[in-house]
């Protein structure tokens, strides 16, 4: 869904531990050059299509991600970082 947004070059999603629900769902996303949009609109843009469930509890915009060699997004870097934004 993330991606489906015109601003939106890249997009990971992972899961945050929470302690009403156990886990919700965090996002860490790169714009597009030239683009713009902030956290608040992209969770917006989620919440339009998503069960309240899937949409991200927190966005956190990036220049970059972590990839591998071959540019699969690094989830599990992403995840074990702090709680963040």
């Amino acid at each position: 869904m993330l991606t489906a947004h015109p601003a939106v070059d890249r997009a990971a999603v992972v899961a945050m531990a929470d302690d009403r629900q156990g886990e919700v769902p965090r996002a860490f996303v790169t714009l597009r050059a030239g683009a713009s949009a902030t956290p608040d609109e992209l969770i917006a843009h989620c919440a339009e299509s998503l069960a309240r469930y899937k949409v991200p509890r927190r966005l956190e915009l990036r220049d970059d991600l972590p990839v591998t060699f071959i540019g699969k997004v690094l989830r599990r870097e992403l995840s074990e970082e702090g709680p963040g934004r």
